[in-house]
């Protein structure tokens, strides 16, 4: 199969400005990575907000039993899962996701 080569006998400036059209390119892609980096940044927050109302509706026994496995004070683990819930939400809800 032989290629068209009709294009090559057309002049660059009636071929369109490429620049242009890379600059429309990268804009359109910029705007969307902005898109799915604001629907990203929404989710994180809602996560954050989630794993914040668990620790916060954990019972004393849950806390103290969490406390005692780590090896700390009933205060610093729950300090511990009130910086855990904001760095790292998903590990809050997975593991006291299901508690009561």
């Amino acid at each position: 199969m032989t290629k068209d080569m009709a294009i090559v006998n057309v002049p660059l400036r009636k071929r369109g400005n490429i620049d242009a059209q890379l600059d429309a390119y990268k804009r359109g892609a910029r705007k969307e990575e902005r898109k799915v980096l604001a629907l990203l940044a929404v989710e994180r927050r809602q996560m954050r907000e989630m794993a914040k109302h668990l620790v916060e509706s954990l019972s004393d026994d849950h806390l103290l039993s969490f406390a005692s496995k780590a090896g700390m004070s009933r205060a610093r683990a729950l300090r511990k899962l009130r910086s855990e819930a904001h760095w790292n939400p998903d590990a809050i809800i997975r593991v006291f996701g299901a508690a009561p």
